[in-house]
């Protein structure tokens, strides 16, 4: 730790960054500290940095097991947007059957405008909704880009619920690495939750990773997304990390 802690203390830039794609997409400028941790000595060139590169929002992912990295967030206008939680499950041996499993099929292009339109109602715990800097329509175009990209190559399946005869919910899946996976987005439609489709989307999923010799799959989400976190955890899924994320806004990059 102590040859990060040097490097921010000579040039806050080694451990900052720009971040394009979402300065471009939400239309201010964004970058992101790299470190998990806060320490004093590295505060004002952080701050410097930001300030010469024009940054907006700065996002901040902490290891919430250093309290004072906790206290100087807090005293350095860090505004807590999301706790996220990491999960894993190891699909060896594990039973992924659910009922009514079969209204589970893969997506198609011509679910895309459906699926699109859930994504856009569906992840309303995540931090960018929390921040209420950032507009609502364009948190929501966001999942539904999200969507979109998924099935563009983002995602290496996307599997699909179907209720009352119509995609009812979604869950995207990637191989990361041989024997290793991951669960992007999982969404119901409103009207059709508590039929049980969360279930059964995790259960394909998991199906589908399992099939394919992926042993381990993560998946991330929000801390106050507890109806998600059962859901996981009624597959199998156990706790891996807790961290915390934080944005500070500058007030010399905003709008007059």
């Amino acid at each position: 730790m102590s040859s990060n802690i040097s490097q921010i203390h000579r040039d806050g830039s080694s451990d900052c960054e720009v971040l394009p794609w979402d300065t471009e997409f939400f239309g201010v400028r964004i970058a992101r500290l790299k470190l998990d941790y806060l320490v004093p000595e590295g505060i004002a060139r952080m701050v410097e940095w930001c300030r010469q590169e024009r940054i907006d929002c700065l996002y901040f992912l902490a290891d919430c097991s250093s309290a004072a990295t906790m206290v100087l967030a807090a005293e350095n206008r860090f505004f807590q947007t999301d706790i996220r939680i990491t999960l894993s499950c190891n699909t060896t041996g594990l039973i992924t059957a659910m009922p009514n499993s079969n209204s589970i099929r893969s997506g198609c292009a011509q679910d895309l405008d459906r699926l699109e339109a859930i994504a856009r109602c569906s992840h309303h715990d995540s931090r960018f909704y929390f921040d209420e800097r950032f507009s609502r329509q364009k948190c929501d175009d966001l999942y539904a880009n999200w969507m979109r990209k998924s099935f563009s190559g983002l995602a290496d399946e996307v599997l699909v619920a179907e209720w009352n005869g119509a995609a009812a919910g979604y869950i995207t899946c990637r191989i990361t690495e041989p024997g290793k996976g991951e669960i992007g987005l999982l969404g119901v439609d409103g009207r059709a939750r508590g039929h049980g489709l969360g279930p059964q989307l995790v259960g394909g999923a998991l199906q589908w990773f399992r099939d394919r010799n992926v042993k381990t799959v993560t998946v991330v989400t929000q801390g106050r997304n507890v109806i998600a976190q059962r859901c996981y955890q009624r597959a199998g899924f156990l706790t891996d990390t807790i961290q915390l994320w934080f944005h500070r806004w500058f007030s010399y990059a905003l709008p007059s």
